[in-house]
């Protein structure tokens, strides 16, 4: 079994200097070991957190959403995998692994096309091929698309309100109304397919409503815009004396 009498220590090439020639006698043989300094997992995390403290990562990616495309701006953190994941938010399940959406990324603007009217969880991650660093989930919700049905108002009384719109398939409306545009004060109306006029009744004077009709493709309903108007004022009739 040999043994090493010396053990010098190198940091790296440039410091590596010792006085072990000095220390060398004649006729005698020598074993040199050289130890490689090798960065674990756990240390490789350290070097990764390290490099990326600077950065504001739970606020990572801008979102721009018109209608069912959401752009996405970020930063490339170089020398690393860099991915954007998401999934459909249905408020129920709320997390659902088979609806994960991973994309790698190598630049740092996206425009990304999804469903309308549905809400996401999306967040960005770096990765070194072995160790990944997530920033928290942002969840955002995509708009709801709009079909033109030309709706137009036809005549406005005190208490009533009469409207039409454009046939555009063979199937059945929405009609809603509202005092204000998230509709969330009212139940809609169900038209058949033939209808194309309605007049709304029982409204109360000089007020301003909100109204849409929604136009069935398949197995949802997608609204026309928004439109509003205001009631008339109720007029008063001055008895005889």
């Amino acid at each position: 079994m040999r043994t090493f009498d010396y053990n010098i220590e190198y940091i790296n090439n440039d410091s590596i200097k010792s006085d072990i020639n000095s220390r060398l006698v004649s006729d005698i043989t020598y074993y040199e070991k050289i130890k490689n300094e090798v960065i674990q997992s756990e240390d490789l995390n350290n070097v990764i957190s390290n490099n990326i403290s600077h950065i504001n990562f739970n606020n990572y990616i801008t979102f721009i959403i018109n209608k069912n495309i959401v752009n996405l701006d970020y930063s490339i953190i170089p020398d690393y995998i860099n991915i954007i994941q998401y999934y459909i938010n249905d408020d129920v399940n709320n997390f659902n692994i088979n609806n994960i959406e991973n994309i790698i990324v190598d630049i740092n603007n996206i425009d990304l096309s999804l469903n309308f009217n549905t809400k996401y969880n999306f967040r960005y991650g770096i990765s070194d091929g072995i160790n990944t660093f997530w920033t928290n989930y942002t969840e955002i919700i995509t708009e709801t698309e709009f079909i033109n049905l030309n709706l137009v108002i036809l005549n406005i009384t005190s208490n009533t309100v009469e409207i039409s719109w454009l046939k555009l398939y063979d199937s059945d409306y929405l009609i809603q109304i509202s005092n204000n545009t998230d509709f969330t004060d009212s139940k809609p109306i169900p038209f058949k397919s033939q209808k194309t006029r309605h007049i709304i009744k029982n409204l109360n004077p000089n007020t301003e409503y909100f109204i849409r009709v929604g136009q069935k493709l398949e197995t949802n309903y997608i609204w026309c815009n928004i439109i509003n108007f205001k009631t008339l004022i109720k007029k008063k009739f001055l008895g005889l004396f």
